[in-house]
């Protein structure tokens, strides 16, 4: 039976897999990826879908390809199909190996990068211990998150769960540890508000997130946050539960890098932006967006990369340079230098270099990729009389 941790002695400092760490020792940080994860019930649902919507069997494709197919592992054979997502390999969105995770992460340390935020929750095979192991191989420090990812991953009594039980959930693992184990989590997230009208139970997360924030002292990281303008309605729930808006990241926003209007104004209520799906197919071929008079297809002329490297400026000189946050949401093999992908280094490799081309200071950068994890990071004051309805204090 672990104690739970919590008090002022703990304010200021970062809570990693391997216990606390002063806010000065996290150095280098990716705030969005993946290191094991399990996302195959998905896409094998998924691949049934876009099967039966190509009317693929009367093609005289046979009965028993979807088996076949869910049974196949990635290898260079059948990458390009993965790559195209059009009939996805269950496998590739699958990372389970620690070895590999160790090996890809060097990748990352060798280049100068100290720690990863790892934003898989309960349902989509988070694996606390394979983490802590990870990171003692590694040295990398690793911020485990807690939380819950869009509703094909809830719980199936999600439906009849209490603002509280789930309030409850989230402080027993940021304050005494995940299950049986002693790993915290340091961070909330990624929780999983993605398009369309908020549901009941995404406005019952939101609030208990809220409230886990405001008990901790921790912060909360979104996927997507809704599309478009729904962002406002998250952040008004947010709000009106009195959680500070600092402790706020809405990740995914490369998806609107180019929607600057949208991006300030959110930006104005004080929250983090964070782009963080660098390094992904097409990002290699340019960096620099094109004319759109040049008859290339589009995806290969612009990549998000592209898009946020050239909104970076523009925001930086709004003065936001202290609200910006980066990472690559490594989450299927495909991503993975092994398979072809950029890695976990990109940034580092190659997304540096180019802002620096561009005119991005050397400050600047270091802030984005040290200062802004640290300070969004960092344990605030506990909440003691919240704490106590939750936890024994």
């Amino acid at each position: 039976m672990f104690e739970p941790v919590y008090g002022n002695h703990l304010v200021g400092n970062i809570q990693t897999v391997s216990g606390p760490i002063s806010n000065n020792d996290l150095g280098i940080t990716l705030m969005h990826e993946h290191i094991l994860l399990d996302q195959q019930a998905r896409e094998r649902r998924s691949l049934k879908v876009r099967a039966k919507k190509d009317n693929f069997f009367s093609k005289g494709v046979p009965s028993t390809f979807l088996n076949d197919w869910d049974k196949k592992k990635l290898n260079i054979d059948n990458l390009s199909d993965s790559m195209s997502n059009r009939y996805s390999i269950a496998d590739n969105y699958y990372l389970n190996d620690l070895n590999l995770a160790q090996m890809e992460l060097n990748n990352y340390f060798s280049r100068g990068g100290d720690s990863v935020v790892d934003l898989t929750v309960r349902g989509i095979g988070r694996d606390p211990l394979g983490l802590f192991q990870i990171s003692s191989l590694t040295g990398i420090n690793i911020i485990m998150g807690t939380g819950w990812y869009v509703p094909d991953f809830h719980p199936v009594d999600m439906d009849s769960r209490t603002i509280d039980s789930l309030v409850e959930e989230l402080v027993k693992e940021i304050c005494v540890g995940v299950d049986s184990t002693f790993i915290r989590a340091g961070i909330i997230g990624e929780i999983g508000i993605q398009d369309g009208k908020l549901t009941e139970n995404e406005i019952k997360i939101v609030k208990a997130v809220s409230r886990a924030s405001i008990s901790t002292g921790t912060s909360i990281s979104f996927h997507y946050g809704g599309t478009g303008r729904e962002r406002f309605n998250l952040l008004d729930i947010i709000k009106n539960e009195g959680c500070p808006v600092d402790r706020i990241i809405l990740g995914h926003s490369d998806l609107i890098a180019g929607d600057l209007d949208l991006i300030l104004e959110l930006l104005e209520n004080g929250i983090y932006i964070q782009f963080d799906l660098l390094g992904r197919v097409g990002a290699h071929l340019t960096l620099e967006p094109i004319d759109s008079s040049n008859p290339w297809p589009s995806y290969l002329n612009t990549s998000n990369t592209a898009l946020v490297s050239k909104v970076l400026p523009t925001l930086i000189s709004y003065g936001y340079v202290d609200k910006i946050l980066l990472s690559q949401d490594i989450c299927t093999k495909i991503q993975l230098k092994k398979f072809g992908g950029t890695g976990y280094s990109f940034i580092l490799e190659s997304l540096v270099p180019h802002l620096l081309e561009i005119g991005i200071s050397k400050e600047d950068i270091e802030t984005i990729l040290v200062k802004n994890p640290r300070d969004v990071l960092k344990i605030k004051e506990f909440n003691l009389n919240l704490l106590s309805k939750y936890i024994q204090c």
